[in-house]
């Protein structure tokens, strides 16, 4: 059998190799790092959207409430006057 030597050169292939996949693995964990990050900064952003969507929903009910009740009242008052007016003629 014949053994072929190992040169230099194989040897510092073997180490890019090796450095490459350390920078593969290193890049992998990066990019989990940073989609975790992106997924916190998106949720966050999600809940505090939710809770203006929340507040504007409460003062739109208010206010759909409120007008009608609020211009009832005032038809009432002014019908009322309106009678005591035409009471006294």
């Amino acid at each position: 059998m014949v053994e072929t030597a190992k040169h230099l050169v194989d040897d510092e292939a073997d180490v890019q190799d090796s450095a490459s996949s350390v920078d593969a693995v290193s890049d992998v964990e990066i990019q989990r790092q940073f989609n975790d990050l992106r997924s916190e900064y998106l949720d966050d952003r999600a809940d505090s959207l939710n809770q203006w969507l929340v507040i504007i929903g409460l003062v739109l009910a208010f206010f759909a409430v409120a007008i009608p009740v609020v211009t009832g009242i005032a038809a009432y008052v002014a019908y009322s006057q309106f009678q005591r007016i035409e009471s006294e003629n």
